[in-house]
């Protein structure tokens, strides 16, 4: 896949930092993209100036401080953990290694992480059990093929194939046909669904299914009809995905960035597509701001981009730009 195959679809790619002016985002879309960059009280915020060298010297910078009595908290062991896992992409550099294990290395290390940080433990209170179950979790699957997409929305995606991105998180569906719904962990608290229904407001199965039977489409994994089978007593867990809002796909270092990238914009064209639909009886706002950006993180080898996928409005000032496009600026790069 290539970008003039994206193009002719009337996505468009910006691969420059700063964003080329011709995607000079709407207002929401920056305040997401802030809200994606914020830093604010992380560790390296902590320990400027934030640079490479100074990375590589957190050691004698945290005993300067400690000389000091300045209180440093757990910025130690956050220290070695983190050259502990550079110098773990340095080695997996070097060996020139394949896709599946850079896969690995970001999923334990970072996204693995990040899931497990919603899980239900046995410390949690009645309160932040609550909080994860109905409002903090998320589901997740890797390599997973985006089907809908088979013969969904053929004619904007000429040309294209099926998204299959390397990982992806969902937004739960809560499974209100059981008697209780729990998620990854849980075994103190189990929360009875039929009882909480209205907690999962409009995201149980029941809900959604029936609404898919009035038009809305929102599992990418799943066709028109099993989204529409609101009887459906025995799900998968591919049954209870739904409106995608994170993609990531991966490839090894000394490779094409291009072909990664467009795989991204590719996958996270359709999710926007999804929240478009979600969006169509919303009363309609000035750049498309009812309709939800979509980020996707691309990475290639050690080196991450972010970029964020949005719904555009016609620009006049310029022909690149056509009416109702998918804009995709990539906003942050790291190694």
């Amino acid at each position: 896949m290539q970008r003039a195959d994206l193009e002719r679809n009337r996505v468009y790619i910006d691969d420059s930092l700063p964003p080329n002016e011709r995607f000079q985002v709407p207002k929401h879309v920056f305040w997401f993209q802030q809200a994606l960059l914020d830093n604010d009280c992380s560790f390296l915020k902590g320990l400027q100036p934030l640079n490479d060298e100074e990375f590589l010297r957190l050691g004698s910078s945290i005993t300067k401080r400690e000389d000091n009595e300045i209180e440093i908290g757990d910025y130690r062991e956050i220290r070695d953990w983190s050259i502990e896992i550079k110098n773990k992409a340095r080695t997996l550099t070097e060996a020139n290694v394949s896709e599946n294990k850079w896969q690995t290395f970001f999923r334990d290390n970072f996204f693995g992480a990040l899931q497990k940080r919603f899980e239900l433990t046995p410390d949690d209170t009645r309160g932040s059990s609550r909080l994860k179950i109905y409002h903090e979790y998320f589901e997740d699957s890797s390599d997973a093929s985006w089907n809908l997409f088979k013969g969904y929305r053929t004619s904007d995606r000429r040309g294209l194939t099926c998204p299959k991105p390397d990982l992806t998180f969902y937004f739960p569906v809560h499974n209100t046909n059981t008697n209780f719904r729990t998620i990854p962990g849980g075994g103190r608290w189990l929360w009875s669904s039929n009882a909480q229904e209205h907690a999962t407001e409009n995201f149980s199965y029941r809900t959604l299914a029936g609404l898919a039977g009035h038009g809305l489409l929102y599992n990418p994994c799943a066709n028109k009809l099993d989204q529409q089978d609101a009887a459906k007593r025995y799900l998968e867990q591919s049954d209870l995905f739904s409106f995608p809002w994170l993609v990531v796909e991966h490839k090894k270092g000394n490779v094409d960035r291009n072909h990664v990238v467009c795989q991204a914009a590719n996958a996270s064209m359709a999710a926007v597509m999804l929240m478009e639909l979600a969006a169509k009886y919303a009363e309609d706002q000035e750049d498309q701001k009812h309709v939800v950006p979509v980020p996707c993180i691309t990475t290639v080898g050690k080196e991450v981009s972010l970029w964020t996928t949005y719904l555009a409005e016609e620009d006049s000032k310029t022909a690149y730009v056509s009416k109702n496009i998918l804009g995709i600026p990539k906003i942050w790069v790291e190694d």
